[in-house]
């Protein structure tokens, strides 16, 4: 057992972090689950090109300014992190069903 007691906070909470993801979750393999990776997934595509065409325009109006700057930041790191998310999980889902993978990943293109 460690002794956290005279360790930096932050290699605690490096530690406890690093710890927290080797912990195994079960995603159920359904069609709900696949179709809500699908979505996680391209809501993603569709942010992004709205916020593409907005900074744009904005930009061509000289209305983009510093705090528009910082929102469109937020919310294309919520977006990329919830895709990333989805890919990860979609992952775990398929890796104990390594040998039919192709497979599947042709029929969820499918749907």
């Amino acid at each position: 057992m460690l002794d956290y007691r005279n360790c930096n906070p932050f290699i605690v909470s490096l530690v406890s972090f690093l710890s927290c993801l080797n912990y195994q979750h079960t995603v159920p393999l359904n069609h709900h689950t696949l179709k809500l990776l699908k979505y996680w997934t391209w809501q993603f595509v569709v942010i992004r090109l709205i916020c593409s065409i907005l900074m744009i325009s904005l930009q061509l109006l000289r209305l983009y300014s510093s705090w528009v700057s910082w929102t469109f930041t937020i919310i294309l790191n919520i977006s990329i992190s919830l895709a990333l998310y989805s890919l990860v999980v979609f992952y775990h889902v398929f890796a104990l069903y390594s040998e039919f993978f192709f497979l599947l990943l042709f029929l969820l293109s499918k749907l």
